[in-house]
């Protein structure tokens, strides 16, 4: 059985708000191929037991292979899923009992939310195919057969909303990018150069002394002094 746990650390922030499978139709044709591998061999037991351990072994091997292609198929189908919550997208892929495949993307990196309902079986049971785009290579998590596609595309829609940065973060993280790309282009000539003009910079800046202009003034006495002429204001 499929574990939330076993994908999944929920943080103390953090909601989980719908869990999201193919739709139960999907089912079908493996659990039809299932029970008629388990139902069929029953009304041939008689002529099976006739032919001794070799029709045994035939009754017993289609069987079993039944009761375990219709394990495997809803452990499957149930381990199949997308995860929604209030700060990520979880797609888990099973697809083995022993194989899974999972991907995570923040809401804050969904590019692009598209679904698409195609074919009479479609239309009938009011399901359809979900396509979201994350991250700069527009990689992309897809879930075919999912009932009412449309409420979980509104679903993912309001939470980006929700979670995404001002655009001013936005603007200030490119920047900070940029810099930290242009930085590690530099090299080692350029950082050092880079490097004293930040110590220079960061040395304390002394002023020059003013020096005024000095007169020479006489006082009654008849007496010469020098007097500093002050500026005007």
């Amino acid at each position: 059985m499929f574990h939330l746990e076993d994908v999944l650390q929920i943080k103390d922030i953090e909601e989980v708000r719908a869990l999201v499978r193919r739709h139960p139709l999907t089912l079908t044709p493996s659990l039809a191929a299932a029970t008629l591998l388990i139902v069929v061999p029953f009304f041939f037991i008689f002529p099976l037991f006739r032919w001794g351990i070799a029709g045994m072994v035939i009754f017993l091997v289609a069987v079993i292979s039944g009761i375990i292609l219709a394990i495997r198929t809803f452990l499957l189908w149930n381990s199949n899923v997308l995860i929604i919550t209030s700060l990520r997208l979880v797609g888990v892929d099973q697809r083995g009992v022993f194989s899974r495949f999972v991907v995570e993307t923040p809401l804050t990196y969904v590019a692009e939310v598209t679904w698409q309902r195609q074919g009479l079986v479609d239309a009938c049971f009011k399901t359809g195919t979900i396509c979201i785009r994350y991250g700069q290579e527009r990689a992309q998590i897809e879930l075919e057969r999912v009932s009412h596609p449309e409420r979980v595309i509104t679903l993912v829609n309001d939470l980006c909303q929700v979670s995404a940065p001002n655009k001013s973060d936005v603007q200030s993280d490119e920047r900070k990018e940029k810099v930290m790309e242009r930085f590690k282009q530099l090299s080692v000539e350029e950082l050092e150069q880079l490097y004293q003009k930040l110590e220079q910079g960061n040395e304390p800046k002394v002023e020059a002394p003013v020096v005024l202009p000095m007169v020479q003034q006489k006082d009654l006495g008849g007496e010469t002094r020098l007097t500093n002429l002050e500026p005007e204001v």
